[in-house]
């Protein structure tokens, strides 16, 4: 009956609420550790808790995927690289797509080096967006990536902090065509 449906959808509800409270208490206490870098591992479990809200969040209409291989846990990476380029991905790329979102992200090895890709089929960028967004990364006067809801913010404070931390040894590099979809590659060198 209508009773034990509605309890039914209650029950469901409280257990989404529970579950976003321990991702959100995770997710507090890894930013509040004080180190700079941490693992590839815990980086990674940092943005399965982040996933996890937005997969209740948005339900059916936008797909996470991750792929990694726990044999990089190890390595040494700055913190909070991930998360912004998949928050990046869903306010950029897909805030128009109410249906068959996805993004991907992907951890992989080459040689000395660990390569961070994030991909989404949103709406992309025009070729003067994406030339506008790469300026701004690398200019201190210009403060936004690209109107659209100043998106280059997130992409921006990676940018820099790679640089402070990793000199000419890292690489951010962005792809996108409009109507297609954005892909982010952080290329970051091994460190254990």
């Amino acid at each position: 009956g209508f009773y034990k449906d509605n309890e039914e959808y209650k029950e469901m509800t409280t257990q989404q609420i529970s579950d976003i409270v321990k991702a959100l208490a995770q997710i507090l206490r890894f930013s509040l550790r004080g180190e700079q870098t941490v693992s590839a591992g815990e980086e990674v479990a940092a943005l399965q808790n982040y996933l996890l809200i937005q997969r209740i969040r948005f339900e059916d209409y936008i797909k996470f995927e991750i792929e990694f291989d726990e044999n990089l846990s190890h390595y040494s990476i700055l913190k909070f690289i991930l998360q912004p380029l998949v928050e990046n991905a869903i306010s950029h790329g897909l805030s128009n797509r109410l249906q068959d979102g996805h993004v991907l992200v992907q951890v992989e090895e080459h040689e000395k080096d660990l390569i961070f890709i994030v991909s989404d089929n949103g709406i992309g960028m025009t070729e003067q967006e994406l030339e506008q967004l790469e300026k701004s990364l690398c200019d201190d006067e210009e403060e936004y990536g690209y109107s659209k809801g100043g998106s280059g913010i997130g992409l921006k404070n990676i940018y820099r902090r790679l640089c402070y931390y990793y000199g000419d040894e890292a690489s951010l590099n962005i792809e996108s065509s409009y109507g297609v979809g954005t892909t982010v590659t952080l290329l970051i060198p091994k460190r254990e």
